[in-house]
């Protein structure tokens, strides 16, 4: 009967540091559950509930991992930016933001998150590793065709037309006036 009492007694206290974990840390356990789902594969339900979390940089960070793990690399960009705005000093967060940016072909925003975050954690040869193939994208990459050019190129374009056009309508004017002219009197071959 004593030994029912204190296994009962132990349930009980069991019981209630459970019902305390549910009610009064629902971030922890969501954030745990999540992780586990992540870990198993799952990662748009794991995905979902990092969402729940709501504005938290680790949750947020996961929650990019997660996206970038469904191949919604501009998701997930969003989500580490986010996180990154929460948590300056996080390199996994800067590695994370670097291979999403990466997947996106957007090469030199890449190499910025692997610069910022080899500069946190110097050490890492992975970061070296991405760093070094962003940057070979980058080189190989044609550099895009600066605005100013554009802009000149379709200024110079448009005054040439208006200048032609100016012009056709010079010559026509002239053609205009030529049979409207009175004809001078023909002169004679002599001068007296």
């Amino acid at each position: 009967m004593k030994k029912e009492r204190i296994l009962l007694s132990i349930l009980a206290l069991l019981l209630v540091f459970i019902l305390c974990e549910i009610f009064l840390r629902p971030k922890e356990l969501k954030s745990s559950l999540a992780e586990q789902l992540y870990r198993r594969g799952a990662y748009e339900k794991a995905g979902r509930l990092y969402e729940k979390i709501g504005e938290d940089s680790l949750a947020l960070a996961n929650l990019g991992k997660a996206e970038y793990r469904q191949d919604e690399h501009a998701a997930a960009q969003n989500s580490l930016d986010k996180a990154r705005s929460l948590s300056e000093d996080s390199s996994q967060i800067d590695y994370d933001a670097g291979n999403a940016a990466y997947q996106q072909e957007r090469y030199q925003e890449a190499a910025q998150n692997y610069i910022r975050a080899l500069l946190k954690n110097p050490d890492d040869e992975d970061l070296k590793a991405n760093l070094e193939l962003a940057l070979r994208k980058l080189q190989a990459q044609p550099p895009p065709p600066r605005k100013d050019e554009d802009e000149n190129e379709d200024k110079q374009r448009k005054e040439e037309e208006l200048r032609m056009r100016l012009e056709a309508l010079d010559n026509k004017e002239v053609q205009d006036r030529k049979p409207s002219q009175p004809q001078a009197p023909s002169r004679s071959q002599n001068w007296w």
